[in-house]
């Protein structure tokens, strides 16, 4: 957001009530905001409430939102909910709570309503003790989990039935996907992008059954060797991310089956050859191939009549292109920079 549209909007807030900002459907100024709460002058009208101060934790009491009742946005990073909130939060929608503590007391904490729950840069594991009370948000849409980096495998999510965005990047220690993401149905984008240990087995067979998953970044994962077969079962997928897999050598056969596919990026990864099934990838407008170990491309590539993009810098084993690279109708930015291919092989092509 431009800062002067956010100021307009601030602006616009400030004036429903100039010299009470309890009655301000928006509180994002820590000091007004933590002053509305200690003088016990919280109300309904308040809609948006910020509680975030560098260098600040602070030990925040249900009772303290109690008056809050229309409550839909709680930023709160840096705190500690403690007590009991039965029945407190009835209409919140989005909670986020960086650095939350790694020991959860606050009571009856349960966020029926929740769509957006952002944990980053926290330090809980899968046995954190405030999964419990927040696998009752039903209609959960976005969990946000970058960060966390004592994480060593994700808690059962089959809760989470209504998720569709999930983010684990830099999840540093992060091991294992629990298997029940499978039964996330509504799943769009999955997030493990530099999760550093995460292993082949980390990433359950059950991800084949994320017919609605249309992005797929597991770019940066060093310790990713080769992903399942089951990958082929991705109906919706449109971009698949693995650059920067050091330790990978392939990609299964079965992602000739990914007929939504737009985008491939398997940059910096020490595959050394594609499969032929890449042909039928109708769809694929990108294929990133740069400093990879790739040797030669196959002859099936001719069948990619909308591909745009072929980017190959760096591929210093690649000495050669299939000569029906011209059926490449739709191709129109090819990158060879730095690569095993001669000047001479260029200008011929």
């Amino acid at each position: 957001m431009h800062n002067q549209l956010r100021d307009f909007g601030r602006e616009i807030v400030r004036l429903e009530n100039q010299k009470e900002p309890q009655g301000r459907s928006r509180l994002w100024i820590y000091e007004e905001a933590i002053k509305v709460l200690d003088n016990n002058k919280g109300t309904g009208k308040i809609e948006a409430l910020r509680l975030d101060k560098f260098g600040c934790r602070r030990s925040y009491t249900g009772e303290l939102f109690k008056e809050l009742t229309h409550l839909r946005f709680l930023q709160v990073n840096t705190a500690n909910l403690v007590g009991d909130f039965l029945n407190l939060l009835p209409q919140l929608r989005w909670l986020q709570w960086e650095d939350c503590p790694l020991n959860f007391t606050a009571a009856n904490f349960h966020l029926k309503k929740l769509v957006v729950l952002d944990l980053s840069w926290s330090g809980i594991s899968e046995d954190w003790g405030g999964w419990g009370p927040l696998k009752m948000a039903a209609q959960l849409k976005v969990l946000n989990l970058p960060n966390c980096r004592s994480m060593r495998r994700t808690p059962d999510l089959s809760a989470f039935k209504s998720l569709e965005i999930f983010s684990l990047e830099g999840c540093w220690h992060l091991q294992e996907v629990h298997p029940s993401i499978g039964d996330i149905k509504t799943l769009v984008s999955l997030n493990v992008k530099s999760c550093k240990r995460l292993e082949a087995t980390g990433l359950p067979k059950s991800i084949g059954s994320l017919k609605e998953l249309k992005t797929l970044d597991a770019s940066n994962c060093a310790s990713l060797a080769y992903i399942s077969s089951s990958i082929g079962h991705l109906a919706s997928l449109q971009c698949l991310l693995l650059w920067g897999c050091s330790s990978r050598r392939e990609i299964p056969d079965s992602i000739g089956k990914l007929e939504s596919l737009a985008e491939l990026h398997l940059a910096r990864t020490a595959i050394a050859e594609l499969p032929k099934s890449i042909g039928n990838l109708q769809n694929l407008r990108i294929l990133d191939i740069c400093r990879s170990h790739i040797t030669e491309l196959p002859g099936a590539i001719r069948m990619l009549t909308k591909l745009r993009e072929l980017r190959a810098s760096g591929c210093k084993n690649l000495e050669g292109l299939p000569n029906n690279m011209g059926e490449l109708i739709s191709l129109n930015k090819l990158n060879l920079g730095k690569s095993g291919i001669t000047s001479f092989a260029r200008k011929h092509f």
